[in-house]
């Protein structure tokens, strides 16, 4: 009984651990982003801000798709593979076995960070349309941008969830093969 009481306790202790460095990465990364947006933004062209934004949204879309995937995924083909020596299976191996620390980071970091910075620059879209307007709609050109990212953001995920679950396998061989090139497996 005194071991599994060390163990629960260890257990939570590292999901402590996990939950402080996922947030001190997501605030480096949130850091990133906005510096990098910011920078692209600022003074940009209408065309240059829409092309941000879209690129937020659809950085957002891919990478719920490859948490999704990582999450609904099975080891097995994975192992195959691995014994068989295919580059980037062992890599896939520890990806489905991490799938909740992966799927964190891919839904919940990148996905949330890209959700909030678009509306950033969503905002950043409505000013430059307001100031550039002769009437007063502003309130009508904010609520049409944010719902129209919303309404991308939500209509791309729905997309790729479904895409995500039936096609995991080949999403998660994919990015176990990207983490091993960048990684030097081999």
């Amino acid at each position: 009984m005194r071991e599994n009481s060390k163990k629960k306790n260890s257990k939570m202790k590292s999901a402590y651990i996990w939950a402080l460095k996922i947030t001190l990465l997501t605030f480096i990364i949130a850091v990133g982003i906005s510096i990098v947006s910011q920078i692209l933004l600022q003074g940009a062209s209408l065309l240059v801000a829409v092309f941000v934004l879209l690129l937020l949204v659809s950085l957002g879309i891919v990478f719920d798709v490859i948490g999704i995937a990582i999450a609904t995924a099975d080891n097995a083909p994975f192992v195959a593979m691995s014994t068989k020596r295919v580059f980037g299976a062992k890599r896939c191996v520890r990806i489905v076995n991490n799938a909740s620390v992966y799927s964190n980071i891919c839904n919940d970091v990148v996905g949330d960070i890209c959700g909030i910075v678009s509306g950033a620059a969503g905002a950043v879209i409505a000013i430059s349309l307001v100031m550039s307007a002769e009437s007063a709609g502003e309130m009508v050109i904010d609520i049409v941008i944010s719902s129209l990212i919303a309404a991308f953001t939500v209509g791309g995920k729905a997309v790729g969830k479904h895409i995500a679950m039936s096609k995991n396998k080949e999403i998660v061989f994919f990015v176990g093969k990207v983490l091993a090139f960048v990684a030097g497996d081999k």
